[in-house]
């Protein structure tokens, strides 16, 4: 960790009254959170006020960090320059992002789309999980909160939908999957909730009855153990064997596993390959429902209305696809009609329905292309076939990476430029900041910090790549005075109500704000409006703080620091 007593970090001279109000703030923050170089920057109404480099920009080789050292600033790309940049483009081009669409006739991607998005709402809707119970009789549950019993090729043969309940709080696009047990009792599956921005979701579980899932336990405070690199988005299907019990699970990159409910590998160690119907009838990015039968027979439902039975290796090994029906009447939420009202101002806001980050390596698998070669267009098209709606477009926010990426292919769509082109000929270079804000490249050039991660609890320099496909939602590097400079302008330009609708947001006292965190670097930028009194009683009005660490750490503290920053003037 760089030490402020030692003269070559933090050279003996003359310090300005700011520098002795804001250098033990920094450097006491920099040993807590072990960040080895910060960037810090200060103006009022546009004036720039304090700007400075602390510690090393690389452990390893000891370059110290400087006012004009860039680092990742992470998710403040979306706040500071995709989502400025994109509302600069449609005024120009006279779009309301609160009325334009992104699918449909009268979207900017028009039906670009329009069979991705079938193919994911015939994944997911009407039906949510389907297992075979007792008697054989095949058990499925829709998103309209109703469950049917009935035979493979018949869904409500024997019973037409009844009214099922899930655990409070809960809605049917949490579930994940459903088994029913040798004894009947149903096992659900579910989505836990994430506890940071960068959480994978996890899964737990609850035991009830088919019409009420969690009759006999709640969910699980625990989370469910998956084999090593798999994800709950992995998932296409679960079910369980009567014979004894076991929890099969099966994943969209053609692989499956066996366990119990709370470690779906304990029995398997890993995962086996498996394989799906030869003819069209769908593929693993198409299965609704899967279930096993007393004969240990494996069932599986594909979205175009096909089914077929086999072994868990063999999906259908004894029985070639053949049509089933569904109940009549079924109530659930259209989801090809709700894609069609996603505008582009639900993007900015993250409400569109959409939920974290697309999936590099799972789309290079389903096009059969290098990760390297991935176009952005293909991220999203596998998106829209594998990860579900989980809000209603213009409802709640839920986090969206993938959702700010979008605007890689929006400005590009719009101007005729890359988005990168695009945002730096007409945003950044008129700023002014065309060499201090720039995406990462393959390798740091004199003025780029080294990325560092923590190695037994010491700072070193990790990754560095290019940045691709990410660009738009967190792939730049910059200084603190850079970005200090861009919010300027936009202070200037546009009132508080477009800065939170082009991605800013408000903690609740009127100051404006943007946080990011990526592997090896960390910003805050805050800025507070005319008038604004701090809580100690300063007038902040018209400051702008920005900080830019090459390390990841914790971005609440990092926000207080910057916060406190601001009480010194």
């Amino acid at each position: 960790m760089p030490d402020p007593s030692d003269p070559k970090v933090n050279p003996p001279k003359q310090l300005s009254p700011l520098e002795m109000k804001i250098d033990p703030l920094v450097w006491a923050q920099m040993q807590e959170d072990k960040l080895p170089g910060v960037t810090v920057a200060v103006t009022r109404n546009g004036a720039l006020l304090f700007n400075k480099g602390y510690g090393y920009a690389n452990t390893q080789t000891q370059q110290l960090m400087t006012a004009d050292t860039r680092s990742r600033i992470g998710s403040v790309t979306k706040a500071a320059i995709t989502g400025p940049a994109g509302f600069q483009l449609m005024q120009a081009k006279g779009i309301n992002p609160a009325t334009k669409t992104l699918y449909g006739a009268n979207g900017v991607f028009g039906n670009d789309f329009a069979n991705d998005i079938v193919r994911g709402a015939n994944r997911y809707t009407p039906i949510i999980e389907m297992d075979i119970g007792q008697n054989d009789h095949t058990f499925t549950w829709y998103n309209d909160l109703t469950y049917s019993e009935g035979a493979t090729n018949d869904l409500d043969k024997y019973n037409p939908p009844l009214p099922y309940t899930l655990p409070p709080g809960r809605q049917p696009i949490d579930i994940l999957g459903m088994g029913i047990a040798a004894n009947g009792q149903v096992y659900t599956w579910y989505h836990a909730a994430r506890t940071t921005l960068t959480d994978e979701p996890a899964i737990t579980r609850s035991i009830g009855t088919a019409s009420d899932l969690d009759a006999y336990d709640p969910q699980t405070t625990d989370t469910v153990k998956l084999p090593a690199g798999k994800t709950a988005y992995d998932i296409v299907g679960i079910a369980i064997a009567k014979s004894n019990n076991h929890v099969y699970v099966w994943y969209q990159d053609g692989t499956y596993s066996e366990g119990y409910s709370m470690d779906f590998d304990y029995y398997s160690k890993g995962v086996k390959p498996y394989s799906w119907p030869a003819q069209a009838s769908g593929s693993s990015y198409d299965i609704r429902g899967m279930g096993i039968a007393s004969n240990d027979h494996v069932y599986t439902w594909f979205g175009n209305g096909q089914a077929s039975s086999g072994m868990s290796h063999d999906l259908d090994k004894y029985i070639a696809p053949y049509g089933y029906t569904l109940p009549a009447g079924l109530a659930g939420p259209n989801w090809v009609n709700l894609y069609s009202t996603i505008t582009l101002q639900n993007l900015l806001d993250h409400r569109a329905g959409f939920t974290r980050s697309g999936d590099g390596p799972g789309a290079a698998e389903m096009f059969g292309t290098a990760e390297a070669n991935l176009s952005y267009t293909q991220i999203h098209r596998h998106f829209l076939r594998t990860r579900p709606l989980l809000r209603t477009p213009g409802g709640n926010v839920q986090y969206s990476n993938h959702g700010f990426g979008l605007w890689t292919l929006l400005i590009e769509k719009m101007s005729g430029q890359s988005y990168r082109n695009y945002v730096y000929n007409n945003y950044l270079l008129p700023a002014g900041v065309g060499d201090d804000i720039e995406p990462q490249a393959a390798s740091p050039d004199s003025r780029d910090s080294a990325n560092h991660i923590l190695v037994g609890g010491v700072p070193v320099p990790g990754p560095y790549e290019a940045s691709t496909t990410g660009l738009a939602a967190g792939g730049y590097r910059g200084t603190a005075r850079a970005l200090t400079i861009l919010t300027a302008k936009l202070d200037g330009k546009y009132s508080d109500a477009d800065m939170d609708r082009m991605g800013w947001a408000s903690p609740g006292d009127g100051s404006l704000e943007h946080n990011g965190g990526a592997d090896g670097g960390m910003a805050y930028v805050v800025m507070f409006p005319a008038g604004y009194i701090s809580p100690k009683g300063k007038n902040l009005g018209g400051v702008h703080v920005a900080v830019v660490a090459n390390r990841w750490g914790k971005l609440g503290l990092f926000q207080e620091m910057a916060r406190e920053i601001a009480e010194q003037l």
